[in-house]
């Protein structure tokens, strides 16, 4: 008897294609089977000092909310991005997660035509089923550069807003915005800029390079994604000025239903009210309970620390251990063989593999070579 314990789910960032999620639904829920959401990006690029690359950004910020909505209905999602041609992208997703059923959208809304094409390419060569659904003709095909806060909002479902303060957020995670999301390009330039509009970019730009002051941007976070409530020219211009990093004031938007998406939410505060550390983003709660012993290990190896010494060994821990290997792991591309997993997730993984019969520390580049490997 033929089961289905896991159907994939290649996605766009478009609504034109999301038809197939109420339908991979109902195939998870009658088979008790779980969702791989796929997304496939060209190319990496804009991907600067270790950076993620903003269209990553953009697709991980997508598929979260459509995940979201999923576990909210009870169903357990996972999402992926892959990098590379679409069709060997989701052959080689299916075979790597050993997928039971592949729900696929084909291009025009009748007279299937699998002799040419992704689609058809695919039936052909795919290790399982495929169930190939039509567009949703009256969705909007046309999908703006820059994404939107209350369409992604409406994805997840009911969301709890927690205001978190003041801190650093990573420029190419900032991928939509709070009610301009039409008017932007990518670069969160404005689609029509005049004399004056160009003249008030340069003063930002000017002031962000040291000549002046400027209120810190207000964002909102959704699973990975932030955007801009206030400061969209600041984005812009710290976009155009290559800034890693932008000071922003936040506030995360968690969806009520999805309780994995609560527990990670509690844990991850806990640690940060622990160790002090605002920039360490897993995907799994279980992670943050696993990596505070490494901080605690880490700062045996280099003297010792009491518990008033935690924020500073801490801080120890992530500049020496776990920013230089996260920057590794990113350069690897290891996430893409992880579903639903951050880098943070597989600095777990490298820290609990089996080490030598004296519990040496690890040497880092070896570990992450054997893991790769």
């Amino acid at each position: 008897m033929y089961t289905i314990q896991r159907i994939l789910v290649p996605l766009r960032l478009s609504p034109h294609g999301e038809v197939k999620l109420p339908l991979a639904e109902v195939q998870a829920r009658a088979f008790g089977a779980e969702v791989l959401l796929l997304h496939v990006e060209p190319d990496r690029a804009g991907a600067g000092n270790g950076g993620v690359p903003p269209g990553t950004a953009r697709a991980r910020a997508y598929l979260d909310a459509a995940a979201a909505s999923l576990r909210g209905a009870g169903i357990t999602a996972r999402t992926l991005v892959r990098v590379g041609g679409v069709v060997p992208s989701v052959l080689k997703s299916a075979r790597d997660f050993n997928v039971d059923l592949i729900i696929l959208g084909r291009s025009a809304p009748s007279g299937i035509r699998l002799s040419r094409g992704i689609a058809g390419a695919i039936v052909r060569e795919a290790p399982c089923p495929v169930l190939l659904v039509p567009p949703d003709v009256m969705a909007r095909a046309v999908v703006p550069h820059v994404r939107s806060f209350a369409a992604d909002a409406a994805r997840a479902g009911v969301l709890s807003p927690w205001p978190l303060g003041t801190r650093a957020v990573e420029v190419t995670r900032i991928v939509g915005s709070v009610g301009r999301h039409n008017n932007l390009r990518r670069n969160f330039q404005p689609r029509r800029a005049g004399a004056l509009e160009e003249a008030r970019q340069k003063a930002i730009r000017r002031a962000m390079e040291g000549e002046g002051a400027l209120p810190t941007v207000q964002l909102y976070k959704l699973g990975y994604g932030y955007y801009v409530s206030d400061g969209h020219h600041r984005v812009a211009a710290a976009r155009a000025l290559g800034q890693e990093w932008i000071d922003a004031e936040l506030t995360e938007y968690v969806p009520v239903n999805d309780a994995s998406a609560q527990e990670l939410f509690s844990a991850r505060r806990a640690f940060e009210r622990d160790t002090g550390l605002l920039r360490v983003g897993a995907a799994q709660a279980e992670t943050y309970h696993r990596l505070r012993p490494l901080i605690d290990e880490h700062a045996k190896a280099n003297g010792g620390h009491d518990a008033a010494d935690l924020a500073v060994a801490a801080r120890r821990w992530y500049t020496q251990e776990f920013r230089p290997v996260q920057l590794k792991l990113r350069a690897a591309h290891l996430t893409e063989h992880f579903p639903g997993e951050r880098t943070a997730d597989l600095f777990v993984r490298l820290a609990e593999l089996p080490r030598s019969p004296k519990g040496d520390r690890p040497d880092w580049d070896e570990v992450l070579t054997r893991f790769a490997e």
